[in-house]
């Protein structure tokens, strides 16, 4: 169903939890440039396969998985040797998204930022997983520093992930 570089972009898309957004998925799955496609070309034929699905609101430009796809996705990265590589990149989207942030806004541009880090919780959550399965503590202390005020202010820190509310 898949052409061999649509077949690359579904295996890499599979770290994201929760939905990304063009950006994104450019940053993590296109580190290379070693796709041998146009990424706008192959996320709108994973749209046309319903291998992702444009996740509300539409005008966020944000498309999650549809499914179980995701797992077997997973599977086939993990089988490719791309795992580790792609999930470095997603951590490291994760940390500079994080980092990159003013963290003391006001008004609305406070609220922007808690809104768009509300829709990488997910993607936030599994780059710490990850982070945290590979014993890099440099780059999870400095993404949980970056989420703190984040956390605190949307009432997380008891659901930020295994063993990082006690940081």
């Amino acid at each position: 169903m898949l052409n061999p570089a649509e077949q690359k972009l579904f295996r890499r898309l599979s770290v994201f939890v929760g939905g990304c957004n063009l950006e994104s998925a450019e940053a993590v799955c296109d580190t290379k440039a070693d796709l041998d496609l146009d990424l706008l070309d192959g996320m709108a034929s994973m749209v046309d396969k319903s291998l992702v699905l444009h996740a509300p609101p539409a005008t966020t430009k944000r498309v999650r998985d549809a499914g179980n796809d995701r797992e077997y996705a997973l599977e086939k990265l993990e089988v490719s040797g791309e795992a580790t590589v792609t999930k470095r990149a997603h951590a490291a989207y994760c940390l500079v998204l994080a980092e990159e942030s003013p963290s003391e806004q006001a008004g609305a541009q406070a609220a922007g930022q808690m809104d768009r880090f509300a829709a990488e919780y997910g993607n936030f959550r599994g780059a710490l997983e990850w982070l945290t399965a590979t014993g890099d503590a440099e780059w999870g202390l400095r993404l949980g520093a970056a989420l703190f005020r984040f956390w605190e202010t949307r009432e997380y820190l008891t659901r930020a992930g295994p063993g990082w509310a006690s940081c």
